[in-house]
C-alpha cells in the first residue's frame, strides 16, 4: 500500500503539486510522516525528487 501512495505522490509532485497538498491527497496526516515514507520507498526526500 505505501508503494502505491508514493507512486501517486511522485506523479503529483512531477505535475507541480505542492508538498503539503500532495501529502494530503495521498492520505498522510502530516508532512513529516509523508516525508519519512517517501524516503523509505525512494531513498530520496520529496524536495530532492522535485
Amino acid at each position: 500500500m505505501p508503494y502505491y501512495r508514493i507512486q501517486l505522490a511522485q506523479k503529483l509532485l512531477s505535475e507541480g503539486v505542492p508538498l503539503q497538498d500532495c501529502a494530503e491527497q495521498v492520505g498522510y496526516q502530516s508532512l513529516a510522516a509523508f516525508t519519512r515514507a517517501f524516503q523509505r520507498v525512494t531513498q530520496k526526500n520529496p524536495s530532492q525528487f522535485m
